[in-house]
């Protein structure tokens, strides 16, 4: 299940949505044990209604741990910590770090939950899992394999809707939370909307294709660049944004086990200049720099080289 940039959801099953409203969800719940949970915190985010990932909550049996922006966590004694020296567990939750990206590891549920330290989570349930299929509720749908039922209401009789904002309205957590509405669409009425999208499908362009719809990720990409004005206000640069996207492709395709291969600093030409992308360290320190409070930082070996 993936939740990337302005909450464009995919469930387990392969199913898409995307609402603006502003609250904490449940992204995926044991129904039947209650043995694990993965909460979201949902924030306006960018100057247009953008909503998207601020934190991440995850209970496994008596353990938890909150994520933050900028590769920050909160153990369950209130210690706000990085994790960039050593992998560090919480009774049955692991952390450690993967490049730029935290992965919490479940004991004893095959489930793995990873967080590129911005906007962008996924939630892994390895095949041959003890968890029962259907047997999962949340806005990540229940994992039996028929997008048809992914989104069941959180409600009692059962009920099955098509209304991605009634669907996700009984998945929020807090009682004053406004009712989800549609992500309004900015990039066909602004120049630079659709310069923005212009950018991202020649991106696209310059990268090999997997067993993962591309076009997705191009939309994510487009809509992203000018409706989330998130990067920019923090870093003042929107290829952060396109460039995440190549990222959660890429990453996207290896769990599909079709890996591909990106040249980032050579990803076509637009008007006589190359397309690149940061490299992952070079990424990593911006956003660490611009999000990581002062008082936590640590110095993780890409930023001292």
């Amino acid at each position: 299940c993936f939740v990337l940039g302005n909450n464009h959801i995919t469930t387990f099953d392969g199913k898409r949505l995307q609402f603006n409203g502003a609250c904490t969800y449940a992204l995926a719940i044991d129904n039947i044990k209650l043995s694990f949970a993965i909460y979201a915190d949902l924030v306006e985010c960018g100057g247009q209604n953008g909503v998207c990932v601020e934190s991440v909550t995850i209970f496994n049996g008596l353990s938890s741990i909150q994520l933050y922006r900028g590769w920050v966590f909160n153990t369950a004694d209130g210690v706000k910590k990085t994790t960039f020296k050593e992998p560090y567990s919480e009774g049955s939750i692991s952390v450690k770090m993967e490049g730029y990206m935290i992965v919490v590891s479940l004991a004893d549920q095959e489930i793995s939950v990873k967080y590129d330290g911005i906007v962008g989570l996924e939630i892994v349930v390895q095949s041959g899992t003890s968890v029962i299929p259907g047997k999962i509720g949340g806005l990540c749908g229940n994992f039996n394999g028929r997008p048809v039922d992914d989104f069941t209401k959180n409600t009692w009789p059962i009920e099955i809707t098509e209304d991605f904002a009634d669907f996700a309205f009984s998945w929020k957590l807090l009682n004053n939370c406004p009712y989800p509405q549609q992500t309004r669409k900015m990039c066909n009425y602004i120049h630079e909307g659709r310069r923005q999208i212009f950018v991202c499908e020649e991106m696209f362009k310059g990268i090999g294709g997997c067993d993962v719809d591309k076009g997705l990720y191009i939309y994510g990409c487009s809509e992203d660049s000018c409706v989330l004005d998130l990067y920019s206000e923090i870093f003042h640069s929107n290829m952060l944004i396109q460039c995440s996207w190549l990222r959660y492709y890429e990453a996207a395709c290896k769990e599909a086990g079709t890996p591909i291969d990106v040249d980032y600093s050579n990803l076509g030409m637009i008007q006589g200049q190359t397309i690149s992308c940061p490299d992952e360290c070079d990424a990593f320190k911006k956003v660490y720099l611009a999000t990581c409070p002062i008082s936590l930082r640590e110095e993780p070996d890409c930023l001292s080289g």
